[in-house]
């Protein structure tokens, strides 16, 4: 699990949250693009917050 960059066919970037197999984390997927295009926060921000989410994933699965 990992953060990743995605650009938008607008040009506007965030970052989202992609498993082993490089597929999206829908439920981090979403909260990352309201932060980023809803909210109006830096494409900085998604990738902190990115990151610590899979932090917390990697902490969860591990926790099982």
């Amino acid at each position: 699990m990992r953060a990743f960059p995605v650009q938008l066919p607008s040009g506007i970037r965030y970052w989202t949250v992609v498993d082993d197999e490089l597929g999206v984390v829908e439920e981090a997927d979403g909260f990352l693009r309201e932060l980023r295009l809803a909210r109006g926060r830096a494409e900085t921000t998604t990738k902190a917050y990115a990151e610590a989410i899979v932090l917390f994933l990697v902490w969860c699965e591990s926790s099982r």
